[in-house]
């Protein structure tokens, strides 16, 4: 659906240039084309850039994984967020990959917490799915350059599945209007007084929602 829009917004662009001049339609034409290549190439360079996963043995006492020890360890060592971090004893490669973990759990806050506030303030269910999209998108690259990995095929089909149901689901719980589900509770916890403030209801679907977002 979403090639069918460009599609058809290119045609209109180019058309609408060609009438002004065939030669600048063409030039118009070219110039989306190089555009749409970069859209799309640059994001795949990037991704291909970052080294493929590193997959551990079963069991700690096969004879691969000493292997697999040394590959982590140089694996650590090229990554600009351990910089300056010894990492020559396994004790200290996990203590590496504890900060990291660490990190990476402030990065998926630091987006929850983006994805409260923007969506909060919208109030619109298609907005808060860009917003979210956006959000948690950058999330998985930067969780990618984290680690100084990029995941495998298969993990890239899990991860955007993900992403794509968190978007469905952030579009439609705008329109649920979960205030009037909530309601009867917060007049049976405070009184009938706090439904006759005016923009209560505002204000909790907003927080609801926001929150909903947020976790997902």
């Amino acid at each position: 659906l979403f090639l069918l829009f460009a599609i058809n917004q290119t045609v209109q662009v180019v058309d609408l240039a060609s009438r002004i001049n065939p030669t600048f339609g063409t030039a118009v034409l070219w110039f989306l084309v190089a555009v749409y290549a970069l859209v799309l190439l640059v994001p795949a360079v990037l991704f291909l850039r970052l080294p493929a996963p590193l997959h551990p043995p079963k069991t700690e006492d096969s004879s691969e994984f000493p292997g697999y020890l040394e590959a982590l360890r140089k694996r650590l060592s090229s990554n600009r967020h351990l910089i300056g971090r010894p990492l020559k004893e396994r004790q200290e490669i996990e203590e590496a990959l504890s900060y990291l973990n660490s990190e990476a759990d402030r990065l998926i806050s630091s987006a929850a917490s983006r994805v409260f506030i923007t969506t909060g303030i919208s109030q619109s269910g298609r907005l808060d799915a860009l917003l979210v999209l956006s959000a948690v998108s950058q999330m998985v690259w930067q969780i990618a350059q984290l680690f100084y990995q990029r995941p495998t095929p298969r993990e890239v089909v899990y991860l955007y599945a993900n992403v794509g149901a968190t978007v469905f689901l952030a579009s439609e719980l705008q329109d649920m209007e979960v205030h009037e589900h909530i309601e009867p509770i917060l007049t049976a916890t405070f009184g009938s007084a706090v439904s006759t403030i005016p923009g209560t209801a505002l204000v909790v679907n907003s927080v609801l929602t926001a929150a909903g977002n947020a976790f997902l």
